[in-house]
């Protein structure tokens, strides 16, 4: 039964042109502005603070950028997987799942496990599409475990947010009223990804809450493994003091004062801010008599 509704939820989702479309928008306006004005800008500001006759700046500016829209991909691609629960609700389709033999723990799952399908596709045909406009520009390819950890990230970013904007349908009734959230997130989540502007920029107070949210810690381990080795290679011989202003400044760690997070510190919050969500969802689900 799950099966069969997952496929259902899929094929509406792939139905709907226009909601493939909305996905893909917030990486296009990314993308838009990196080649108008973030660009040149933010190798500008690398160049200045480590100095400006180092190569491998420009690819490592490419590579951090690539890490922060396959994030937005993760973000912005759930809320358009889980339209399809306010329009079932709209459209009184939910009556008809309710006077069938459906479990309802069988049917939110199905829901939830779409958008977590949905969202590791789309995001992966990024990550792919990303890496061709690597070669394009003659940058080397990720090698094949950081592909792996990618891999591993879209699917456990998918499922975090996936499960954090499965909580927001409760609060919507009408297609038209939740697609104004899609447009609020697809604005903002740039910015809380730290890809307009370096988190560095920003005052210390905005920077302790925005590394309270897991887009902080998405991002991070995204940008982690996309500039591993470039990093690595653009700061051979630097101070350590250096490096670590660098990776600070531009959101490679995330740190609170002089604690550092590790990556598998990162990786388990990101997990369990997924796990909350779904748990939150699921008493959510039970104290209403209807999804």
């Amino acid at each position: 039964m799950i099966l069969s509704l997952i496929e259902r939820n899929l094929k509406l989702y792939l139905r709907d042109k226009m909601g493939v479309f909305f996905s893909f928008l917030s990486v296009f306006i990314v993308l838009l502005l990196y080649a108008l004005f973030l660009g040149d800008n933010t190798v500008s500001n690398v160049r200045d603070s480590i100095g400006q006759d180092i190569t491998g700046i420009e690819e490592l500016v490419t590579t951090w950028l690539l890490a922060g829209i396959v994030m937005i991909s993760t973000v912005t691609v759930p809320i358009n997987a889980l339209s399809i629960i306010v329009a079932d609700r709209q459209n009184r389709i939910m009556d008809d799942f309710y006077t069938a033999p459906v479990n309802r723990n069988h049917l939110i799952l199905a829901y939830l496990f779409s958008s977590v399908i949905i969202t590791t596709i789309m995001t992966l045909t990024n990550f792919i599409l990303g890496q061709i406009y690597m070669v394009f520009l003659g940058y080397s390819l990720l090698p094949l475990i950081s592909l792996l950890q990618i891999t591993g990230l879209i699917i456990v970013s998918s499922f975090t947010f996936s499960s954090f904007f499965f909580i927001l349908t409760f609060l919507f009734s009408t297609s038209r009223s939740y697609g104004s959230l899609g447009t609020i997130v697809g604005t903002l989540v740039g910015f809380f990804g730290g890809i307009y502007v370096p988190i560095g920029v920003l005052a210390d107070t905005v920077q302790w809450v925005m590394n309270l949210i897991p887009i902080a810690h998405s991002v991070t381990l995204f940008r982690q493994v996309y500039t591993g080795e470039i990093v690595s290679m653009v700061f051979q011989g630097a101070p350590a003091q250096v490096v670590d202003d660098f990776r600070r400044f531009f959101g490679l760690d995330v740190a609170y004062g002089d604690y550092l997070m590790s990556s598998e510190l990162l990786l388990t919050v990101l997990i369990g801010y997924g796990l909350l969500f779904f748990i939150i969802s699921s008493i959510l689900l039970r104290n209403k008599k209807r999804v």
